[in-house]
């Protein structure tokens, strides 16, 4: 669907009680100038995504290849790095890649998992070759793409690049996502690093790690949710529903389903008992259970929301937030 479709179909009158244009085109711009705004906004933000994974990919790339780097005491938050590292790296490269081609960019992401460990096992880095870490960022890959996948198909048919482009599309809204990110970095990772240190932990980068980490995860996905109630005021983006009371009943069910499927999954990776050569490993992946915990229920929420989207289209219901 082109970018002139799909604005006619999802964007509403500004100024209210405004009258459409003879051309049916509800911005009350013609045609030409909706298709030329909807497609640099696009364009603008497919740029910035790239931007993005170009420099978020350079310095994971170097950190994980640095010669005998390493965070002295902080082994068991590895898997925990591993996993938000490479989801990060995943969800960049969908939003990164042409139009439809997000799939090809999440098994991009994927086999570089596998790329960027078993080049650690070069002899000049001083580094080993981890299959719980490839594992571990495989699983975050994994998650990126199930929330990614379940995402973009909860906005009206031929609207997401719209719905995207009003979200990334602008410098200050990635300042405003930054700026968010930032904020739950000091808040929540400030309160989870004294809360740690109170309790007898070392007050030192070690135990910030995770932290700061798990904060920073946090502040993501506030972001991306503000950033689209923000994009979809702007646009005036029809938005159905349904059984909202109901389907919300769902959400930690599925996050149940998908907590024990990754604690079932651990144990029968590592077998029982555990070997004494992946005691740690075994441990970090523990670590990684309150990280891989919120991820699925955030992706639980997606697909209930989705769910209920579908039932409203199903039924016709529909509402026009920017009323």
């Amino acid at each position: 669907m082109s970018a002139e479709r799909a604005l006619q179909d999802v964007a509403a009158p500004r100024a209210a009680g405004g009258t459409e244009k003879s051309t049916g085109n509800s911005t009350g711009l013609s045609p030409a100038i909706s298709t030329a705004i909807s497609t640099a906004i696009s364009a603008s933000a497919s740029r910035a995504w790239r931007i993005a994974l170009v420099a978020y990919l350079v310095p994971i790339t170097v950190l994980t290849h640095w010669p005998r780097f390493g965070i002295a005491g902080a082994g068991m938050v590895d898997k925990f790095v591993h996993f938000v590292a490479f989801g990060a790296l995943a969800w960049l490269a969908m939003h990164a890649a042409p139009r439809g081609r997000a799939l090809f960019a999440w098994i991009a992401a994927a086999a570089w998992v596998y790329v960027d460990e078993i080049t650690q096992a070069l002899e000049i880095l001083g580094r080993t070759f981890s299959l719980a870490d490839m594992v571990a960022g495989w699983i975050g890959v994994a998650m990126a793409g199930a929330i990614y996948w379940t995402r973009s198909r909860r906005a009206p048919r031929g609207s997401r690049a719209t719905l995207d482009g009003a979200m990334y599309g602008e410098g200050a809204s990635w300042l405003r996502a930054a700026l968010v990110v930032l904020a739950s970095v000091v808040v929540v990772g400030g309160a989870m690093f004294a809360a740690r240190v109170q309790s007898g932990a070392t007050a030192g980068f070690p135990t910030a790690v995770y932290p700061i980490g798990f904060a920073a995860l946090v502040g993501l996905v506030l972001a991306t949710a503000l950033g689209e109630l923000r994009a979809v005021r702007q646009t005036g983006l029809a938005v159905k529903k349904r059984a909202w009371p109901i389907a919300l009943g769902a959400v930690p069910v599925l996050a149940g389903v998908l907590f024990a499927t990754y604690l079932v999954f651990v144990r029968v990776f590592f077998g029982e008992p555990i070997p004494e050569e992946s005691r740690v490993d075994h441990e970090g992946f523990l670590v990684l259970r309150e990280g891989f915990l919120f991820v699925s229920v955030v992706l639980a929420f997606e697909l209930v929301r989705h769910w209920a989207i579908w039932c409203g289209r199903e039924s016709g219901e529909t509402r026009n937030p920017s009323r």
